[in-house]
Parts: structure tokens; sequence; C-alpha cells
């Protein structure tokens, strides 16, 4: 029975069956092979510009927080700038000010002096 056996396993027919059983198989499983190489080759294509468009988008929401940042800095910089020399210049007006006060002062102590030697002088004179 074994000889049997491998005398037709081992016959032309039996051969060519085989052969050609695994050529069809082979034949046949080629097409799904490809399509599925081809999806997964086409899904990374797709995917190819979304990577793109995600990191473009990152970029450009970074370079808008970078700039929006920039920007509020330069206006707290700016108003600190500007709530300085106002500062300043209401202190040196204050200061001009109590300038203008003193001398304003002076001139008056000056006067009252002077009117007081004046009306000493006179009443020296008169006496």
């Amino acid at each position: 029975m074994s000889e049997a056996a491998v005398s037709l396993l081992l016959s032309p027919l039996s051969l060519y069956s085989w052969l050609a059983s695994t050529l069809l198989r082979l034949v046949l499983s080629v097409p799904p092979l490809v399509l599925s190489s081809l999806h997964h080759s086409l899904l990374l294509l797709l995917a190819l510009p979304w990577c793109v468009a995600s990191v473009s988008t990152s970029l450009l929401l970074t370079c808008l927080q970078v700039a929006l940042y920039l920007l509020h800095l330069a206006l707290v910089v700016g108003a600190v700038a500007i709530l300085t020399l106002t500062q300043l210049k209401m202190a040196d007006g204050d200061s001009a000010d109590e300038k203008v006060l003193y001398r304003h002062k002076k001139l008056e102590r000056r006067h009252a002096n002077t009117r007081l030697r004046m009306v000493g002088r006179s009443a020296v004179q008169r006496e």
C-alpha cells in the first residue's frame, strides 16, 4: 500500500497537479498581497500630507504664540517706559515749581528786608 501511495504521489500526473495547484494558489494570492501592500502604501501616502499639515499647523500656532508674547512684552515695556517718563517729568515739574516758589519767596524776603531797611532808615532820618 505504501508503494502504491508513493508511486501515485510520484507519478507525473500527481506532480503536475501539485505544481498546478501550488501555482494556482500563488497566482490567486498575489493580487491580495499586491492590494494589501498598495493599501498600506496608499495610507502612508495619505498620511504624509496629514503629518505635514499637522506639523505646519503646530509651527504656525507656535509662531503666533511667540508673536503675541512679544507684542505683550512690547506693550508692557512701553507702558512702563511711559509711566516712568511721566513720573520723571512730573518730578522735574515739581522740582521746577519748587524752584520757582523758592525764588519767589527769596525775592519776597529781599523786598521785605529792603522795605524794613528803608523803613528803618526813614525812621532814623526822622529822628
